[in-house]
């Protein structure tokens, strides 16, 4: 009984992780774009660039702590 439960835990965090890569790939993609856009002068609000950019931060530091524990 105890390996199913272990199991179940398992999955949740192999889902989680997934999750998470998910959400750093797509952030990464818009930052991208705004940056792109910063770039032809189409982004009004160039301070959103850091707010991505520590998004993306805080998003890899919950995978680091998913990948230690």
């Amino acid at each position: 009984m105890a390996k199913k439960t272990v199991k179940k835990e398992e999955k949740k965090e192999v889902s989680k992780f997934a999750e998470l890569r998910g959400k750093v790939k797509t952030a990464k993609q818009e930052l991208f774009a705004m940056q792109m856009d910063k770039a032809q002068g189409k982004l009004k609000n160039t301070s959103s660039l850091t707010l991505k950019r520590k998004e993306i931060a805080k998003l890899l530091t919950a995978l680091r702590q998913l990948e230690l524990a």
